[in-house]
């Protein structure tokens, strides 16, 4: 997809989603159909979804490297004492 259709798609779904107007109101000023513009608003739910279970896996992924390296600390203090 050409990047001119990615930037109406994202301009139309931020319009509903973050400006509060009706999908069929943002399809009326955008010439697309309502239907068009649900679906993309549905696949934008779905990808951010996906990109915030990702980005929960990394944080957990790190809090448990973090929670190793405070018990190497620790060690390291006792060690040293």
């Amino acid at each position: 997809m050409s990047s001119a259709y990615e930037s109406r798609r994202q301009e139309a779904v931020t319009a509903v989603l973050e400006g509060g107007r009706l999908p069929s109101e943002v399809a009326r000023d955008h010439g697309i159909a309502s239907k068009t513009l649900l679906k993309w608003i549905r696949e934008s739910h779905q990808s951010r979804s996906s990109r915030r279970s990702k980005l929960e896996q990394e944080i957990e992924a790190l809090e448990m490297k973090l929670s190793g390296l405070r018990q190497e600390i620790s060690k390291l203090q006792t060690f040293n004492a």
